[in-house]
């Protein structure tokens, strides 16, 4: 699939926007937090993005056994380039309730890290990104 290949072998962010997708990338931005370096690299890679939006960035962090999903040093990241972010609560990291949290607010735009459990892992017991790039009816900015 190309864009697992520009996610493996460019070492930049993939922005994926589903076909047929209503695009507006700056409304209502949310961000999938595990923790991760590569949900870490994917906030970095979107803060042009984020720093655009005037209202504020709402961050999907749920507990998860392989990552620290503390949101504090998040926010004071996001703080410290003027962007206004609140945590959501979730019950389970998982593909559908991400997707359910990004209709339930209306999101434009998913940032979120890529294959933080492995590609070859994901490929075989499927994932959170497998889901989503199966799934997703908005544009995704996903990085690993």
């Amino acid at each position: 699939m190309a864009l697992e290949t520009a996610l493996f072998d460019t070492g930049r962010p993939v922005l994926m926007v589903p076909a047929g997708a209503q695009v507006n990338i700056f409304h209502r931005p949310l961000v999938a937090w595990n923790g991760s370096r590569e949900a870490a690299r994917a906030v970095h890679f979107a803060l042009p993005l984020l720093c655009e939006f005037e209202g504020c960035v709402e961050i999907f962090a749920a507990p998860e056994s392989k990552h620290h999903t503390d949101t504090k040093e998040l926010l004071r990241y996001l703080s410290w380039h003027g962007i206004a972010a609140v945590r959501l609560s979730a019950d389970e990291a998982t593909g559908m309730n991400l997707l359910a949290q990004t209709s339930a607010i209306k999101a434009g735009l998913v940032v979120m890290g890529a294959y933080t459990h492995g590609h070859y892992r994901q490929f075989l017991f499927g994932g959170m990104t497998r889901h989503i790039m199966e799934h997703a009816a908005i544009p995704v900015l996903f990085a690993h």
